[in-house]
C-alpha cells in the first residue's frame, strides 16, 4: 500500500490546483486508505480536508510545509534564502505543536515567507514526522550545492531532534537536479541510518490539470506561460496523485522500503479533532458576585426592570425561560463578554447599532442591552436565536461606528489579552470575469479575444463559466469554432473557484481563554494584525467564539448629526435620543411616501423609492417588511403586499394563519412567520420548527420530503405517543396542508430573518427622522460621512439637499470647519472634502482661527500656520476657492506660492533652532514668546493673466472632485434636456439601476474635463475623452472616422452632446455636437 505524504491542496494558494475534495476523490478511487495535507506555509485548509477525508473514510493526516532558516530573528537580504521542510501531525499534541510551529513562522518568523529555525523545531517536536522535502529542502540543498559534510550534520541535527520520526525524502519528476541528488539521498539516508519515504509533492489531481497549474504559478509570479525561467518544472506534468503502481514504477526498484514506509508514517498519524466542543473565555467576574451566573441573571434583572418598567412581571417568565436555555448551554459567558463590550462602547461615546441579525429575538439580549430591539414589540422569536434542541454557538453581530471600532477592539485585548483575540480570515476567489482577464494574460490570450469573452459576463452577476456557457449560446458558439477561446475558457473552468488571495474578514474577532494559537493557527495580515488561519465556518467547527463588529458608516451619521441637534437647539434641550423614538412619527412615513429617502439607510436606491411610493408605508411594519421583500425572489409579492395593504381585503387559506401573517397582508415575508405556521398548524416544538426553517432555506431536499410527511399527518415515537400531530390531527384537511407545505416551500428560501429585518426598519426610521425633522443637521453629517465615497454620491447629496432649499456654501478659510457643518439655514463645505489636505493639518488652522480670529489675508495665514502647511495644502485651498474672501485672487496666490513654501521653509527651520536653543537653555521647557513667532516679508504678488470661468471651475473640480462655485452645465440646461435621452448615472447605473446593456443607443451631455488624442497604426488620429456631468463622469472613446468632423475642436472646457452605442461600460461616439456658449 502506499499513502501520499506530501501534497499541496488549493489552499497553497496558486501553487495548487488540486481541490480538495477532487483530491479525496482521487485518493479513494485509487484504493488509498489515507492521504495528507501539506500546503505551503500555512494551514488554512485543514479543516476542510480533514471533514472531507473523514465523510469518505480516507484517514486524514494534517501537516504543513515550512520555510527554514538558520535564525528566524534575522531578517536581512542575506538571510533571505529559505529551505523547505514537511511536518505531519502524529498525534493531538503534534496538531497543537504544529499550529504553533505555523503560528511563529508566520508572525514572529515572518520573512516574505513564514519560517522556523531549529531552535523552534527542538522546543515544538513532540508528536511530529519530519519530512526533509523537496529539492529546496535544506538537506538536498546541499547536497546539490556539493557541501557533504554540511549536509550530513544537518540530517543528523534533524535526526537529534526528531529521533525515528526523521525520514529522508525521495522525489523523482524527470528533473536534472534530482538526478544529480536522488541517489546522494539514497547513500545519505543508509549511511547516517535515516528512514526514506518516497512522495510525488503533488500539486494538482490529474497529468491532465499540468497546464491550469502552471498557469496559477506564473499567474502568482506576476509572468508569463512564456517565460520557461519561471514555470520551475523540468517535467511539468509528473506533480499529480498518482496510483501506488506509478510510484512504484519510479521507486520500487531503488528504494522500495520507501513506499512502504508511507503506510508507516500513516500509520504513525492519528489525530482526532473535535467538532462541537466550545472553547469560551471566562468572563472576569466583578467584585460582589459569587459567580457569573449571579452576575448574569443580577444584569438580566435589572435590565427587565429598567426596559419595561411597570410591565417587567408580564415578560419575567419568557426572561425566565431564556436565562434557563442559555445556562443549560453553557453559554452565559458569551453573553457577559458581548454585553460587556456593547457597554464599553455606550459609556464611552462609541456609537452602537440597535442590534443585527436573529439575537434581536432574545429578551434577555434586549435587557441587557447587547439589542435595542424589543422583541415582543415586533413579535420575534428566541428559537431563530438560540434552538434549545439544536446546540450552536451565538451569533452577536455588531454595528459600531467605524471611527470608534479600533478602540472596542483594543478593550477586548486589553480584558482577555492580546494574545488571546485574532481577526479572521478571508479568501478571495478567481471569478468568472478575473479568471478570464488572470488566465488570459498567463497564457498570453490574445487581448480582444480576453475583451470579447469578458463582455458575456455579468459584472454583477453570481454565474459560473460552465453555467454561463449553457446560457449564453453566442460564447457556446465561441467555444466550439475558436481554438484559442475554448483553450482560455477551458483553463478559466479549471482555475475558477480558486483562492487568489488571503485577506481580513471585516468583522470578526475571536476570543480565547488560552493565547488563540493554542487552538488554531495565526498569522499577520498586511496591516500586521494578528488573523486567524482558519476562515469563519472552520473556526465555527473548531468550537471558536467569534464576535462580528461591523463598521457601519449610518451610525457616525447619525451620531454626529443627533450631537449637533443637542448642541444647537435650546428647544430640545439636550434630550434628543434616537434610541428612545415611537417609531410612529407620521411626518417620517409621509416622507418616505413620496419617496424623499437620499441618505436614508436601506432605502436609498430608485427601485426602493418607488415602491415606497406606491405601498405609502404607515408604520415601523410597513418598513421592516419592505425591507425584506426588497430582494431578488420575494420582490415578485411586493404587488400582492401593496395591493393587500391597499384595499384591506386578505383571504387566508386557513384562519389559523390570520394572527401569523395580519401584518404582512397575508403574504409569507419571514423565516419566523414559516416557523410560526409548522408550530399553529401542525404542533411543531420551537427546536424543530427552526430545524424546519433552517431545512427550507437550504433547500435540504431530504428533510423536506421527510417533514412535508410529518407536517400533513404528523409523527408518532416509538412508544406510540404522539411526537407531532400534524394538520390532518388538528383538523386541517391533507390537501389544504400539502397546499400550505407548498406555499411555504417555495417562500421560505428567500424568507427574511424578522429579527434582522427590524433592527433595519429601527435604523431606517432614525435616518429618515432625523431627515425629515432636522434636515441641515442630518445632510452636514451626511456629506461628511461621504467625503471618502464616491463623487457622485455626495454630489447627489448636495443636490437633494439644494432641492430642499438648503444652500451648500462654498468652502471658505475664515467660517468653514474641518467637516461640513450647519450654518444658518445652509451649509457650510467642509474643508477635509478637499482633496490633498488632512485632519491634523485642517484643524490646527481652525482651531487657530477660532484662539486669535479670522484670517486677514494669505500671508496672515501662512504666518499663523507655519509648522503646519505645506505646498500641496496651500494649494489644494487655493484651487478649491477656499480663500477667495482674500483680497487677491487665485491665480495671484498660485503664481507667488513657490516663493512663499521657500521662504516658509526658511523661517520654519530658523523657528526650530530656536526652539532647540531655547530647550537647551535655563528655560528649557517653555515656548518661544511672541516675539519670536514668524514675520515673513511681505508677499510681491505678480500680474498675471486673469483665469476664465472654466479655468477656474477646473481648479475647484481638481481640489474638491467637484464644481463648486457653478457648472460648466448651467446656462445649457433647456437645450440639453432636448438633445438628450440620458444622464450618465443612468447611463452607468450608478443610481440602483442596472447599467445599459451593450449597444444601447444613447445622446448624453457633458463637459470634456479630460482629452488624450493618439495616433493610429494606420495613422489616423482618434482620441479617449472623460466627460462629465453634475453627478457622474464616464470614459468616452471617438473613434477615427468620428474624429475625422469633430477632432479638432475636442479640448477640456467644451460643453457637447456626444451621439453614441455603449460597449463594456464606454461610450463610443459616433457623432458629437458642441453647445455654443452664450
Amino acid at each position: 500500500m502506499f499513502t501520499h505524504l506530501h501534497v499541496h491542496t488549493e489552499f497553497s494558494i496558486l501553487d495548487g490546483e488540486g481541490r480538495i475534495k477532487n483530491l479525496v476523490a482521487k485518493a479513494k478511487a485509487c484504493g488509498q486508505t489515507a492521504l495528507a495535507i501539506t500546503d505551503h506555509g500555512y494551514m488554512h485548509g485543514v479543516i476542510p480536508f480533514f471533514n472531507e477525508c473523514v465523510k469518505n473514510g480516507i484517514k486524514p493526516i494534517l501537516g504543513v510545509e515550512l520555510y527554514t532558516t538558520e535564525d528566524i530573528t534575522i531578517k536581512s537580504s542575506e538571510n533571505r534564502h529559505a529551505g523547505h521542510i514537511v511536518l505531519l501531525a502524529k498525534n493531538n499534541t503534534g496538531y497543537k505543536n504544529l499550529m504553533k510551529l505555523s503560528s511563529i513562522a508566520a508572525t514572529d518568523g515572518m520573512y516574505y515567507r513564514p519560517r522556523v529555525d531549529l531552535n523552534l523545531l527542538q522546543k515544538y517536536h513532540e508528536g511530529i514526522v519530519c519530512l526533509s522535502a523537496c529539492i529546496k529542502g535544506d538537506v538536498p540543498h546541499l547536497l546539490l550545492k556539493g557541501d557533504k559534510e554540511e549536509a550530513y550534520a544537518l540530517a543528523q541535527k534533524y535526526r537529534d531532534i526528531f529521533g525515528d520520526d526523521y525520514y529522508i525524502e525521495l522525489q523523482y519528476h524527470g528533473l536534472p537536479e534530482q538526478k544529480v541528488v536522488l541517489p546522494k539521498l539514497i547513500v545519505m539516508a543508509k549511511t547516517l541510518g535515516i528512514p526514506m519515504v518516497a512522495t510525488n509533492d503533488v500539486h494538482y489531481v490529474d497529468k491532465e490539470d499540468a497546464f491550469a497549474q502552471r498557469t496559477l504559478m506564473v499567474m502568482n509570479m506576476k509572468t508569463t506561460i512564456n517565460d520557461e525561467s519561471a514555470v520551475g518544472y523540468g517535467n511539468p506534468d509528473q506533480w499529480y496523485l498518482k496510483t501506488e503502481e506509478e510510484m512504484n514504477t519510479v521507486f520500487g526498484s531503488i528504494a522500495p522500503e520507501a513506499i512502504a514506509n508511507t503506510m508507516v508514517i500513516a500509520d504513525k498519524c492519528n489525530v482526532i479533532l473535535e467538532h462541537g466542543k466550545y472553547h469560551l473565555p471566562k468572563f472576569p467576574l466583578p467584585e460582589g458576585f459569587a459567580s457569573n451566573s449571579v452576575y448574569f441573571r443580577a444584569l438580566c434583572n435589572a435590565g427587565l426592570k429598567k426596559r419595561y418598567m411597570e410591565d417587567a412581571d408580564s415578560h419575567r417568565a419568557q426572561m425566565e425561560y431564556e436565562i434557563n436555555v442559555i445556562e443549560s448551554m453553557g453559554f452565559i459567558d458569551y453573553f457577559l463578554i458581548v454585553s460587556d463590550i456593547i457597554t464599553y462602547a455606550k459609556t464611552h461615546n462609541i456609537p452602537i447599532g440597535p442590534g443585527r441579525g436573529s439575537s434581536a429575538g432574545s429578551i434577555v439580549a434586549y435587557c441587557m442591552g447587547i439589542t435595542d430591539i424589543d422583541p415582543c414589540r415586533f413579535g420575534l422569536v428566541f428559537e431563530r436565536f438560540l434552538n434549545p434542541e439544536r446546540i450552536t454557538m451565538p451569533d452577536v453581530d455588531i454595528d459600531v461606528a467605524p471611527e470608534g471600532r479600533e478602540e472596542v477592539i483594543a478593550h477586548i485585548a486589553d480584558v482577555y489579552g492580546a494574545d488571546h483575540i485574532a481577526r479572521i480570515v478571508t479568501y478571495s476567489e478567481l471569478a468568472a470575469k478575473g479568471s478570464v482577464r488572470d488566465v488570459g494574460k498567463a497564457i498570453c490570450a490574445d487581448r480582444t479575444l480576453v475583451t470579447n469573452i469578458s463582455k458575456h459576463i455579468p459584472s454583477s452577476a453570481n454565474i459560473t463559466l460552465r453555467e454561463l456557457l449553457e446560457k449564453d449560446q453566442s460564447l457556446l458558439k465561441m467555444y466550439n469554432e475558436n481554438a484559442e477561446a475554448k483553450q482560455l475558457l477551458d483553463v478559466c473552468m479549471r482555475d475558477e473557484g480558486l483562492i487568489r488571495h488571503t485577506s481580513t474578514q471585516a468583522a470578526g474577532i475571536v476570543i480565547s481563554p488560552e493565547p488563540v494559537s493554542e487552538y488554531v493557527p495565526v498569522q499577520r495580515d498586511k496591516n500586521s494584525h494578528v488573523i486567524t488561519q482558519f476562515d469563519m465556518a472552520a473556526l465555527e467547527e473548531a468550537g471558536m467564539l467569534k464576535v462580528d463588529l461591523l463598521g457601519l458608516k449610518t451610525l457616525s451619521v447619525l451620531d454626529k448629526a443627533e450631537r449637533e441637534v443637542n448642541a444647537t437647539h435650546p428647544e430640545v434641550k439636550g434630550a434628543l435620543k434616537l434610541s428612545k423614538l415611537k417609531l410612529a412619527a407620521a411626518p417620517v412615513y409621509e416622507m418616505l411616501s413620496k419617496g424623499q429617502t437620499s441618505g436614508v439607510f436601506q432605502l436609498e436606491s430608485v427601485g426602493m423609492r418607488d415602491t415606497l411610493k406606491k405601498l405609502q408605508p404607515t408604520c415601523i411594519e410597513d418598513l421592516t417588511a419592505i425591507i425584506s421583500l426588497y430582494r431578488p425572489g420575494p420582490m415578485d409579492s411586493i404587488p400582492k403586499f401593496i395591493e393587500n395593504k391597499k384595499s384591506g381585503h386578505v383571504d387566508y387559506l386557513i384562519p389559523e394563519l390570520e394572527p401569523i401573517l395580519k401584518d404582512t397582508y397575508g403574504i409569507i415575508v419571514y423565516q419566523e412567520q414559516v416557523m410560526a405556521i409548522v408550530r399553529t398548524v401542525a404542533g411543531y416544538s420551537f427546536g424543530r420548527a427552526d430545524l424546519v426553517r433552517r431545512a427550507m432555506s437550504k433547500k435540504k431536499h431530504d428533510v423536506m420530503e421527510r417533514e412535508k410527511d410529518i407536517f400533513i399527518n404528523g409523527s408518532v415515537r416509538d412508544d406510540g405517543t404522539v411526537e407531532v400531530e400534524g394538520c390532518v390531527r388538528r383538523g386541517i384537511p391533507a390537501e389544504i396542508g400539502e397546499q400550505l407545505w407548498a406555499e411555504m416551500a417555495d417562500f421560505a428560501s428567500y424568507a427574511f430573518n424578522r429579527a434582522h429585518a427590524a433592527c433595519y426598519a429601527v435604523m431606517a426610521y432614525r435616518t429618515a427622522f432625523m431627515r425629515c425633522y432636522y434636515t441641515k443637521e442630518f445632510f452636514s453629517a451626511l456629506l461628511t460621512n461621504a467625503i471618502d465615497d464616491a463623487k457622485s454620491k455626495m454630489v447627489g447629496y448636495i443636490t437633494d439637499a439644494n432641492a430642499m432649499g438648503i444652500k451648500i456654501l462654498p468652502p471658505d478659510i475664515n467660517s468653514s470647519e474641518v467637516e461640513f457643518s450647519v450654518e444658518g439655514d445652509n451649509i457650510r463645505y467642509g474643508l477635509l472634502a478637499i482633496k490633498d489636505t488632512g485632519t491634523n493639518v485642517l484643524s490646527e488652522i481652525v482651531d487657530e482661527r477660532k484662539k486669535h480670529g479670522l484670517y486677514s489675508d494669505f500671508q496672515d495665514l501662512v504666518e499663523r500656520n507655519i509648522n503646519a502647511v505645506n505646498s500641496k495644502t496651500l494649494e489644494a485651498l487655493i484651487k478649491s476657492g477656499s480663500l477667495d474672501s482674500f483680497a487677491h485672487s487665485r491665480e495671484e496666490m498660485l503664481a507667488v506660492l513657490p516663493a512663499v513654501v521657500k521662504e516658509a521653509s526658511k523661517a520654519r527651520k530658523k523657528l526650530n533652532e530656536q526652539q532647540l536653543e531655547l530647550n537647551a537653555s535655563f528655560f528649557a521647557g517653555m515656548e518661544a514668546d511672541d516675539s519670536q513667532k514668524v514675520h515673513l516679508s511681505e508677499f510681491e504678488y505678480p500680474t498675471v493673466e486673469p483665469l476664465s470661468m472654466f479655468e477656474k471651475l477646473k481648479m475647484e473640480q481638481q481640489a474638491t472632485g467637484m464644481f463648486i462655485s457653478g457648472h460648466p452645465l448651467d446656462e445649457f440646461a433647456e437645450e440639453i434636456s432636448r438633445k438628450t435621452n440620458y444622464d450618465i448615472a443612468k447611463i452607468l447605473g450608478s443610481e440602483g439601476t442596472e447599467p445599459l446593456a451593450d449597444d444601447t443607443t444613447v445622446r448624453v451631455a457633458g463637459v470634456i474635463t479630460g482629452v488624450r488624442k493618439i495616433m493610429t497604426r494606420k495613422k489616423q488620429q482618434m482620441a479617449f475623452l472623460t466627460l462629465e456631468d453634475k453627478i457622474c463622469s464616464i470614459d468616452v472613446t471617438v473613434f477615427p472616422k468620428a474624429y475625422e468632423s469633430r477632432g479638432d475642436r475636442l479640448q477640456e472646457g467644451e460643453v457637447v452632446v456626444v451621439y453614441g452605442k455603449m460597449n463594456d461600460g464606454k461610450l463610443i461616439a459616433n457623432d458629437i455636437i458642441f453647445l455654443a456658449k452664450n
